[in-house]
């Protein structure tokens, strides 16, 4: 995937993100994540769209977001004030339903590499094994409109 101009004309097995997914804002400085609007594409109103949830806590020092190391216990827990989990639900509540992807900072820190028995993380993936069933199953929606 690449998320502007991508040419399938040229490659084809590189596709433009942004014919199936749209994100959420990634230099988020919300401790609480509470917002989950739509960032890019601009323009777009997530119609027909899969999402990806962008779950970095960042922090502003001058013009640059670097991740906020501190908080991350708590950004990247699966549940309470400021969790993964926590912004999940304000999306599916938002969106109507879960996203597709969850991205974070710092994937080897948190509940992420504990490989809990049940969280929101692993019920998120399970909707989606691998990008490329996800995105056949969104072709053929797309495709039959």
């Amino acid at each position: 995937m690449k998320d502007y101009k991508a040419d399938t004309n040229y490659v084809p097995y590189i596709l433009d993100e942004f014919h199936y997914f749209f994100e959420t804002p990634f230099e988020n400085t919300d401790p609480d994540f509470s917002s989950c609007n739509l960032d890019r594409p601009s323009g777009s109103n997530g119609d027909g769209l899969m999402y990806i949830v962008n779950h970095f806590l960042q922090v502003k020092i001058g013009d640059i977001f670097i991740p906020n190391e501190i908080l991350l216990p708590r950004t990247n827990a699966a549940t309470g004030r400021g969790s993964i989990g926590a912004q999940v639900d304000v999306c599916k509540n938002k969106w109507g339903r879960k996203p597709k992807a969850v991205l974070v900072d710092r994937f080897n820190r948190g509940v992420l590499h504990q490989r809990p028995k049940k969280t929101m993380m692993l019920t998120i993936q399970r909707e989606c094994v691998s990008c490329s069933k996800c995105l056949e199953r969104c072709m053929r929606v797309r495709e039959s409109r």
